[in-house]
């Protein structure tokens, strides 16, 4: 295989952290102790009561009778349709990644990785493992984390001559690659469509805090890590395929005598379709809605589409129902009358909206939008 340039360096056994350096906490807590300090100078704030118009917040919505509106409840619902390793079962919102020139989530890309893996003949080898992107998350700040939770467990996992196959994600810029970190000769192999998006700065940082969380986990004794980037199959600049082609070199590495050439560009749509039958297949109600969809991978990704839609139409409703309520804070408690023609012609456009977005959805095949 051929091998393009190196990053050597030593990982560290731990991470040290400069809080001057950086004002941010991996922690969700925020620690207070001692007695409040009052402020120099007074402050005056002002604090609403919103239960008024939690109120008419709630007559409203029953006014417009959208708890019993067969288009809302249905529409409201977001159906759960395929296994996904992250949080267990994937909605459907999140296959619509799978459509042609779209960024696929981790969600999505991990499932798929899963079913590679699980389908090939590594599957049952100690000496292998897949392990969840987000063992190194890269935060909105630009700082990568491990999650050393994810790392198999030492006793499942051969660590002399053990590999780790793993997915990665940078947020800025918005990017996948697949890496595979061999224990044998230490050695982090990186397959990049667009090795030139992450630069070598974020690369660094990468690696370091890759090596760094391997070496503690395991126990590893003097270390010397190696990042090294194969050559792989270009991708279109902006065609968005960084996680396809990515799965596509998962499978070449855990297939018998498939090479990394028989990934391209050129069968990237074909992958995108193959994978929506695949996460569908994967739990009863996706293969319900599959076959609904005569197990047409474009028909389903249209029909989940378009219940998107019906969702944006939902949120504008329950976006006008609140301001209507408020107008109605405005008019009957504060008093100002002036408002009074102002909700009847709102009212009446919400409830001519919901008419016509209930009669489209009787038109359609009662089929199309359920499970």
């Amino acid at each position: 295989m051929k091998k393009g340039k190196s990053l050597r360096g030593i990982a560290f056994q731990e991470s040290k952290f400069d809080a001057e350096q950086e004002n941010c906490s991996s922690s969700s807590e925020i620690n207070i102790s001692g007695p409040a300090k009052i402020a120099a100078s007074i402050q005056t704030y002002t604090i609403d009561d919103d239960g008024v118009f939690e109120r008419y917040l709630g007559e409203t919505h029953r006014e417009m009778k959208l708890d019993s509106n067969d288009w809302a409840v249905s529409t409201k619902k977001r159906l759960e349709l395929f296994k996904t390793p992250l949080y267990s079962i994937g909605n459907e919102e999140e296959l619509l990644c799978l459509n042609p020139g779209a960024l696929v989530n981790d969600a999505v890309a991990n499932a798929i990785a899963t079913q590679i893996f699980e389908n090939s003949n590594y599957a049952n080898d100690r000496k292998f493992k897949l392990i969840l992107s987000n063992f190194i998350e890269h935060t909105p700040k630009g700082i990568f984390v491990a999650r050393m939770s994810i790392l198999p467990d030492k006793s499942s996992f051969d660590k002399e001559y053990g590999t780790i196959f793993m997915l990665g994600f940078t947020n800025t810029p918005k990017h996948c690659f697949l890496t595979s970190i061999h224990f044998d000769t230490q050695t982090v192999l990186m397959y990049d469509s667009l090795p030139e998006v992450v630069d070598k700065v974020k690369k660094r940082a990468f690696f370091d805090a890759l090596v760094t969380a391997l070496n503690s986990h395991f126990e590893l004794i003097e270390p010397f890590w190696t990042l090294e980037s194969c050559t792989c199959p270009p991708q279109l600049p902006n065609s968005n395929d960084c996680a396809i082609m990515a799965l596509g070199f998962l499978k070449v590495l855990v297939t018998a005598k498939a090479e990394l050439t028989d990934v391209n560009q050129d069968g990237c749509l074909g992958y995108r379709q193959e994978y929506v039958g695949q996460l569908l297949r994967s739990t009863a109600n996706g293969r319900t809605f599959f076959l609904n969809c005569n197990s047409d991978p474009m028909l389903a990704l249209r029909r989940i589409e378009i219940r998107h839609q019906e969702r944006e139409k939902l949120a504008y409703i329950h976006k006008k129902i609140e301001q209507l309520a408020r107008l109605k804070v405005e008019c009957f408690d504060e008093k100002n009358e002036s408002l009074g023609d102002e909700i009847i012609s709102l009212t009446l456009v919400i409830k001519s909206k919901i008419e016509r977005y209930t009669q489209n959805f009787c038109k359609q095949s009662s089929k199309f939008f359920s499970e």
